[in-house]
């Protein structure tokens, strides 16, 4: 009896095909070869999952028109890559699923918008007003830490080679945020405007139609203001002078 000490050969492999945008597909490479066959999945080149079986489920990129698979096959006696495969995005016209809406922060905090849009293979450009954002090419839009010119009006084109899609606009504002508690017969606001060097005063409605003012807010006031507990519903707010 001889033994023969044969390293892998790939004897079938799936065939380069299209798919729809979030679909799952099964790849399976077939090899023979002597003792126990490693196959290592590699997607565009890099390794992401490994079995003994050659079976792979994979979810394709939705960003790309092609995504390409191949498998290496080992054994202790050696090893063989097999040829690519590539998946080809079926794309569509960008369509937006679901708009941004508009925004309201303390000046300081974080900026994130955000959509959720479909096509395949988007890509998109966000403005401010009429001018382009630079390196905001992604479907989210953020800035980490924001500043009074961060307000304003804001869109995303989105576009692949089926189409053009533009957002509805959306506003980004700065307030103040005021929190309130019972104290006794008072309530104790306070005012966190974060990094806004504006003036704040405080106002009052019994309806939420009508609002008076009840006084200009001083640094002391942003800290710890006490009003006396009426009857009836009274609505609270701050706006800048």
């Amino acid at each position: 009896m001889i033994a023969v000490n044969q390293p892998p050969v790939i004897m079938t492999q799936p065939e380069s095909r299209s798919y729809s945008d979030g679909q799952r597909i099964m790849l399976q490479w077939i090899a023979e070869g002597a003792g126990t066959l490693s196959y290592e999945l590699l997607q565009d080149g890099s390794v992401v999952e490994s079995n003994n079986n050659g079976s792979f489920w994979v979810t394709p990129s939705k960003d790309k028109s092609v995504t390409q698979y191949a498998v290496k096959v080992t054994n202790e006696f050696g090893s063989v890559s097999s040829v690519t495969v590539a998946l080809s995005l079926q794309q569509t016209s960008p369509q937006i699923i679901e708009q941004p809406r508009n925004i309201k922060l303390v000046q300081g905090e974080p900026l994130e918008i955000g959509l959720l849009a479909s096509g395949g293979a988007l890509n998109y450009q966000w403005y401010k007003g009429v001018s382009q954002i630079c390196g905001a090419t992604g479907p989210v839009y953020l800035s980490d830490e924001t500043e009074e010119t961060d307000s304003g009006n804001y869109f995303v084109v989105i576009s692949n080679d089926k189409g053009i899609v533009t957002s509805r606009p959306i506003n980004v504002s700065f307030g103040a945020r005021l929190s309130a508690a019972l104290d006794g017969a008072n309530l104790t606001f306070a005012v966190d405007p974060g990094t806004s060097n504006a003036n704040w005063k405080l106002q009052r409605s019994s309806n939420l139609l009508f609002w008076e003012d009840v006084q200009a807010l001083s640094q002391q006031d942003l800290e710890r203001l006490e009003m006396p507990v009426g009857d009836g519903s009274v609505f609270y707010r701050e706006v800048k002078e």
